[in-house]
């Protein structure tokens, strides 16, 4: 199975990864970069999840004050599954015989932080399909074309 293409500056790196990073990055570059401080409605461990994601967005490149929607979203999902969790491990997985029902509300919050990061690009998946836009935006080769052409790449 192919290895999974990443996003990289790194010198060691292979050329076409750095080529492909660099691509993503100067098209974000050129759009207002995302703001340093969480937004105001977010609160406790939301804006806590901002203070400690903000790093790790502006350091990708990618994320931008377009996406800041999207950024608080996810840290509004990360207060949410932390208190789901919280609460199951203090109640207990029941709760007078009955199911806790925030083992429903953590299952659920789980797939929409998962579905954020997908987004924002935090997932390694989330990463390779980026590269493959700009593979297609800067006239270079797709995935698939290097996936078909066989060899080491």
């Amino acid at each position: 199975m192919p290895q999974k293409m990443k996003l990289t500056t790194d010198k060691n790196a292979r050329p076409y990864q750095r080529r492909r990073t660099e691509a993503l990055k100067k098209d974000a570059k050129d759009k207002k970069q995302l703001q340093s401080t969480p937004p105001k409605i977010l609160k406790g461990k939301a804006r806590y999840a901002y203070t400690q994601l903000y790093p790790v967005l502006r350091e990708s490149g990618f994320i931008t004050q377009a996406d800041i929607d999207t950024v608080t979203l996810f840290c509004m999902q990360v207060q949410n599954y932390k208190d789901s969790y919280e609460n199951i491990v203090e109640e207990g997985a029941s709760i007078k015989g009955k199911p806790n029902p925030f083992i429903k509300t953590l299952n659920d919050v789980t797939k929409s932080v998962q579905s954020l990061a997908d987004d924002l690009g935090l997932t390694p998946a989330a990463r390779a399909r980026l590269l493959e836009t700009v593979e297609q935006d800067d006239g270079g080769e797709s995935m698939s074309d290097l996936l078909n052409k066989g060899g080491d790449f």
